[in-house]
């Protein structure tokens, strides 16, 4: 039994955010983040110092922050860019999520298949006027 590890190792400390109760370590990156933010440091840059000092990724720290910044609503977030949602002014091109309509996209698919048959058919004429060339020199 070499190869077991000891019973006494324990996973690595998380520097001042210990687990006290659910969403706790959320709740802790907020305040982080608000704090360092005041002092003048970017939300980016507080993260990366967060995630540094906490053994965490960038991207949960940020990912963190939001979400509590969401159910406190809003806290320092980024204000929404483009229309306000429920505005009713939506285009028939695209759906509620942003993303193109799938007909749109079907239409589009199927202008390039008639583009793309003509040009094989084109093809094709072609190469048969050169194979009856080909056949009347080597007669």
């Amino acid at each position: 039994m070499a190869n077991e590890a000891p019973n006494d190792a324990s996973p690595p400390e998380v520097p001042e955010m210990a687990a006290s109760g659910r969403g706790s370590v959320g709740r802790e990156i907020f305040e982080q983040t608000e704090r360092l933010v005041a002092t003048g440091m970017g939300k980016t840059d507080a993260f990366k110092q967060i995630a540094q000092e906490s053994g965490r990724r960038e991207g949960a720290v940020s990912a963190n922050y939001y979400r509590v910044a969401r159910q406190q609503g809003g806290g320092s977030t980024r204000a929404r860019r483009g229309r306000p949602r429920g505005s009713g002014a939506t285009s028939p091109r695209r759906t509620s999520g942003g993303s193109r309509d799938v007909m749109t996209i079907l239409d589009a698919l199927e202008a390039d298949l008639r583009k793309l048959r003509e040009v094989v058919a084109a093809q094709e004429e072609r190469r048969l006027t050169l194979e009856r060339s080909v056949r009347e020199i080597l007669r």
